[in-house]
């Protein structure tokens, strides 16, 4: 809420004011990112019936930061969400299958999925270590105060009965939470205190090459005190059949409900890219982007429009994604899909920063 109040007050100053200061400012910072292997990500939490094509993995990372900085030293209030999902390629299919009610074929399929999510709020403090014209470096710690929790796995196998029925096997859910969507199972809400390093290093051997890295999250964890956590197999013995005999499952749990301490470890985010000048005008771009549990190239070209303004052209090959850029000495703004209409797409990603010197 806070950043949506801001915003519009810095917008004005900075379209009146174009003036860039990395030593004395005021900023804000914004990275939404969203990556949905098996539907698109507007549909992973709520249905598998349309769009599936298979998959290992669903990512979203949502980061904000408004802050100021006074010479070497920067203080930035941040928010910040992440979810990283894994799962085995025969459990999305699964999940498809039951989705849509359509025939069970096979023996049975294997259960696997892993659960990391988190959301919190904080303080940021950094320092630029050191400017020289060819390289800079700056280090950050943050200070975190989170209240979502989930954090584990799901694994075992379900058995094929016929091709409208099944049963489960030794299916284990072992996860901490801090809502129990599963169950339906009343909780207090916990409360997690972390922190997290970072640093960015900018370095230019030569006039016509520069390199770029960011990496947040270092050692990144929140420590949960009496956490709400389950352990327990998953029984599927309560059954009830629709009018066409398709098994529908109502979920037993047979095991232990308590609270217990628990540190989360969060995944480490991590940006290089580069840029090699073609000529005056021209450059060619280079990036590696890793988003938790997944990696993304990149590759593009830069157009200097002006002394202060740029636009970019990023292509991810693997993803199918294309994305477009435009940054001028104060503000930037990027977005980037697999597809032009948001409903169908599996990836997403948008960033907006905004500096205003004094």
């Amino acid at each position: 809420m806070i950043i949506r109040r801001v915003f519009p007050v810095l917008f004005l100053l900075f379209t009146g004011t174009l003036v860039a200061s990395e030593h004395n400012s005021v900023y804000i910072n914004s990275f939404t990112f969203y990556d949905s292997e098996p539907v698109p990500f507007q549909r992973f939490e709520k249905s598998w019936g349309k769009g599936f094509r298979g998959g290992n993995s669903a990512i979203s990372y949502v980061n904000h930061e408004l802050g100021f900085s006074l010479g070497s030293w920067g203080f930035g209030y941040v928010s910040r969400s992440a979810s990283y999902v894994q799962f085995g390629t025969e459990t999305a299919a699964l999940v498809n299958i039951l989705a849509q009610k359509r025939p069970i074929y096979g023996d049975g399929f294997l259960v696997d999925v892993r659960v990391k999510s988190f959301n919190a709020t904080g303080a940021r403090l950094f320092y630029q270590l050191f400017e020289r014209r060819k390289i800079r470096m700056q280090i950050g710690a943050s200070l975190l105060q989170a209240d979502r929790l989930v954090d584990g796995s799901l694994k075992g196998r379900l058995a094929v009965i016929s091709q409208s029925d099944y049963r489960f096997e030794n299916i284990v859910l072992d996860y901490f939470y801090s809502v129990d969507k599963l169950f339906d199972h009343q909780v207090a809400q916990p409360k997690g205190r972390g922190f997290a390093l970072d640093t960015r290093i900018f370095w230019s051997p030569t006039p016509r090459l520069a390199f770029k890295l960011n990496i947040g999250d270092i050692l990144g964890r929140i420590n949960w005190q009496d956490a709400p956590y389950t352990l327990a197999t998953i029984e599927s013995d309560n059954k009830a059949y629709d009018e066409n005999g398709y098994v529908k499952v109502d979920p037993l749990l047979k095991g232990k409900q308590l609270t217990k301490s628990f540190t989360q470890y969060l995944p480490v985010y991590f940006l290089i890219s580069s840029e090699m000048r073609l000529r005056e005008s021209y450059s060619l771009l280079f990036e590696l982007e890793s988003v938790g549990v997944k990696s993304y190239p990149r590759g593009g070209l830069r157009k200097q429009i002006s002394r202060q303004y740029a636009a970019d052209l990023i292509f991810d090959p693997l993803n199918r994604v294309l994305g477009l850029r435009f940054s001028h000495a104060v503000f930037h703004i990027s977005v980037a899909s697999d597809s032009l209409d948001i409903n169908n797409a599996y990836m997403v990603s948008a960033s907006a920063g905004i500096r205003w010197g004094f």
